[in-house]
């Protein structure tokens, strides 16, 4: 009798639940940027558009934009339309360390947009890197560790990727060392790369030897590599603020709140970083 009274009132409460229609206000169509200016890489820019909740475009991109890439001031070239919204330096121009770089975007039938100054920084301060014995996750593993040691132990914006290989295909997991959750939530968290705003050396462990990996017997990885960035604020925050959205079902229960972004008039983000590859030992 209490599960059917149960029952009852939840129809109840939900049959009268008035429906209140509520189409969020749209300031209209504005030009998305994503860029990531480096040394090790020719400049490149992926330009975008919004669009209205409840429109499914079938192109999202724009191939009919003018972006500018500036430097320090000074216009240095117009960036060619590559396919599919991805422009790039016709000259294969590269990003220099301690120059400031800016972009002005232009597209038919959208404002002009604009990115605030970004500086590229200076390489990863890299001490050493040191190895250790660790245990692996996965039952039948053998592991190893790294300590990842820095110059200094400033704050900073640093990006960590570690990959091993197995001859020319990727091997297995990486995970983080030594690490309590409530230092994870204040200093990083992991999105394309380990992210971190903490100064001092990081701990990884990876998978040396698996059995069964790619076939009979015990696989045995042949080389490993760690790239080390250094990141401007905006990239560390843009992928901050990008893990932070909550997933696809969530959006329903929590508040909204303002994506990140430094592009002026539009949406998105410029931002730079510097990399550098260590081979680890084995």
């Amino acid at each position: 009798m209490r599960y059917f009274i149960t029952l009852f009132l939840l129809g109840a409460i939900v049959g009268c639940t008035p429906k209140i229609p509520y189409v969020p206000p749209f300031e209209g169509e504005r030009i998305f940027v994503e860029s990531y200016l480096g040394p090790s890489e020719v400049a490149t820019v992926y330009v975008g558009r919004t669009f209205a909740i409840g429109e499914v475009p079938k192109i999202t991109y724009l191939d009919n934009a003018e972006v500018e890439l500036w430097q320090n001031g000074v216009k240095i070239e117009v960036l060619a339309h590559k396919e599919k919204g991805v422009y790039q330096s016709p000259s294969k121009f590269k990003p220099k360390a301690g120059s400031q770089y800016a972009l002005k975007i232009r597209a038919s039938g959208f404002p002009s947009v604009e990115s605030e100054s970004v500086s590229v920084p200076a390489p990863y301060p890299l001490q050493k890197i040191e190895t250790f014995e660790a245990t692996g996750i996965n039952k039948g593993t053998k592991a190893m560790g790294i300590n990842i040691i820095p110059k200094t132990s400033q704050r900073a914006y640093y990006g960590y990727r570690i990959s091993t290989y197995l001859g020319a295909k990727l091997f297995g997991l990486i995970w983080e060392i030594g690490k309590e959750r409530e230092v994870l939530d204040k200093c990083q968290f992991r999105s394309i790369l380990y992210f971190t705003r903490c100064g001092g050396s990081v701990s990884y462990g990876f998978e040396t030897e698996r059995d069964e990996y790619a076939g009979p017997g015990r696989a045995k990885i042949t080389s490993a590599y760690a790239e080390l960035y250094v990141l401007s604020q905006s990239y560390y925050d843009f992928h901050y603020n990008q893990k932070q959205q909550p997933t696809y079902l969530g959006r329903a229960f929590v508040e909204p709140f303002e994506s990140y972004t430094n592009i002026k008039g539009g949406y998105g983000v410029l931002a730079t970083f510097n990399k550098t590859e260590v081979r680890i030992p084995l």
